[in-house]
């Protein structure tokens, strides 16, 4: 493991997220920006140049925190994975805009995703992984949603769920069929409702073709106090991940 100088190692991680591993390979961080015990200006400081223009480009001072909140979040795990110091940390983007690190050189993956307060970070050894987060909205239209991007096995499926819990499965093959795309890191050369997502029992999940055979996916999922709803994809590891749960 490489390793960078400097002085905002004193940071502690663990003051800002809780650790879930998944495998001895596979980790998963849970933040809420409401619970957080470090001033804005710690997590501003760590940021790049480019994520500043990001931020400042937002159109709310909501937004605007929400985003520092979590790429503040982001530099401070990885930093201490890497024993580097967050603000010397350097990404990169694949063509199709997924991020990675860059710097320090590292086998290292992972994947961000934020929802209102919430921040989830999954970082693996060495698989593709993808993770997505989303809080259940009252006003978004999942049933157009679900219409417009879901296949049709999922929309007969979802379909026949009881209407009591029809927001709910729609958040659960959402953040599945999201983390699936984002793991894959393609964009959307494979529409999404190219991939069927199959509940298994429990917390997991199978991803299938379009063709029926099963994509080389591990699949996750679960939810935070019933308000928000998170999902896991790694791809190619040999390790199959353990649901933790999370109430």
């Amino acid at each position: 493991m490489h390793t960078c100088s400097g002085h905002s190692m004193q940071y502690r991680c663990n003051t800002v997220a809780v650790a879930r591993s998944l495998s001895p390979d596979i980790q998963v961080f849970f933040s809420d920006a409401r619970h957080s015990r470090w001033p804005e200006d710690s997590y501003y400081k760590t940021l790049s140049e480019h994520e500043k223009n990001r931020m400042a480009a937002l159109a709310t001072t909501q937004l605007k925190e929400q985003y520092l909140f979590a790429h503040g979040v982001k530099r401070l795990i990885l930093g201490r994975k890497t024993h580097c110091a967050p603000e010397r940390l350097g990404f990169g983007f694949s063509r199709f805009g997924k991020p990675f690190l860059a710097h320090p050189a590292t086998s290292l993956q992972f994947n961000m995703s934020h929802s209102g307060p919430f921040c989830m970070l999954g970082i693996s050894a060495e698989s593709q992984i993808g993770v997505d987060i989303e809080i259940h909205s009252h006003s978004i239209s999942y049933h157009t949603i679900i219409e417009n991007y879901f296949s049709p096995t999922e929309i007969a499926i979802w379909k026949k769920t009881n209407p009591a819990n029809s927001k709910k499965a729609f958040y659960r093959l959402w953040t599945l069929k999201e983390a699936v795309f984002k793991c894959i890191g393609s964009g959307l050369l494979i529409p999404l409702n190219g991939i069927t997502i199959t509940l298994t029992g429990g917390h997991s999940a199978i991803a299938h073709a379009d063709n029926g055979l099963p994509l080389p996916f591990t699949l996750l999922h679960g939810h935070i106090h019933n308000t928000a709803s998170w999902a896991v994809a790694v791809r190619n590891t040999s390790k199959e991940p353990h649901h933790v749960p999370i109430h």
